[in-house]
């Protein structure tokens, strides 16, 4: 676009300063150290999330990537790449059958009389 256009005039249009627009340029053709590291540690993630059949969140995932320090970064890397841990079905008790064929026990306190006060 900048090849019909001054950059000048585009970065007007877009309320951009012009040496952001540089800058910009630079930063896509060269990445900092920090997303290298934020690409490979994506990676990472990625697979051990997997691997855990997608049941590890941040913390879980910062233990098994040897790196709890960096467990609001692997947070947020895992909302950018809209991973989310599935969580655990809540536990219900199964000792109570009340569908059964069986016979249903006598009340053994039928007269019972419960006063109030």
């Amino acid at each position: 676009m900048s090849g019909s256009y001054k950059v000048a005039w585009l970065c007007e249009a877009l309320l951009v300063s012009r040496s952001g627009y540089y800058d910009w340029k630079e930063r896509r053709a060269k990445p900092g150290p920090r997303q290298v590291e934020n690409s490979s540690l994506r990676q990472r993630i990625q697979e051990e999330f997997a691997r855990s059949r997608q049941t590890y969140g941040s913390p879980r995932l910062s233990h098994a990537l040897g790196c709890p320090g960096k467990r609001n970064r692997i947070a947020r890397l895992m909302r950018a790449a809209r991973l989310f841990a599935r969580r655990r079905s809540k536990y219900r008790v199964a000792t109570t059958d009340s569908r059964h064929g069986g016979a249903i026990a006598p009340n053994r306190l039928p007269d019972l009389r419960v006063w109030r006060l």
